[in-house]
């Protein structure tokens, strides 16, 4: 009777593992920042190294390792032009902005990818579209937090809003 008990015991401990490292919750966020003085957004981007190994392993169809890919800025700089975009919102012409690449380092189970997104002097408004993963992660949540002239604000995109329209100026009171 004490061998099944313990067996229920070590089924219960491993069935834990198991659905805690199923990892059922995904989120990234982008931490953004408008330099007024460059007419820039400098984004930090935090994704789980996990998550960002599959979305570059469904873009080119081949394994995906972040330690020992070779030419993986190439391919992190692909993903990111085609879920990280923004353009001028008052603009409907605009074209979406490119990115000014800057780098990544891996750190614990998260990738940080650091770029800016170049804009012009006379942009107010923006469209950002942040569908990273969310096409291939029903559960996927995208954080994006934006800080202007020191006030910051936060806001959520996922698959019913893989894009929002925001405003880069703040009023003083």
């Amino acid at each position: 009777m004490k061998l099944i008990g313990s067996l229920l015991m070590v089924c219960v401990v491993l069935s834990s593992f198991q659905s805690a490292s199923a990892h059922p919750f995904h989120a990234a966020s982008a931490d953004v920042e408008y330099n007024a003085k460059t007419h820039s957004l400098e984004v930090a981007l935090r994704v789980d190294s996990g998550d960002l190994e599959e979305a570059l392993r469904r873009m080119t169809k081949k394994k995906i390792d972040l330690d020992q890919t070779p030419d993986l800025d190439r391919l992190v700089q692909q993903l990111l032009a085609k879920s990280f975009r923004i353009k001028d919102a008052g603009n409907t012409d605009a074209k979406w902005n490119g990115h000014k690449w800057i780098g990544w380092e891996l750190e614990s189970r998260n990738a940080w990818i650091y770029f800016e997104v170049p804009l012009s002097s006379s942009v107010t408004t923006v469209t950002v579209q942040f569908q990273l993963l969310l096409e291939q992660v029903p559960r996927q949540v995208n954080m994006f937090s934006l800080t202007v002239n020191g006030k910051r604000r936060s806001m959520m995109f996922h698959r019913e809003h893989p894009e929002r329209v925001i405003e880069l100026r703040t009023t003083t009171p």
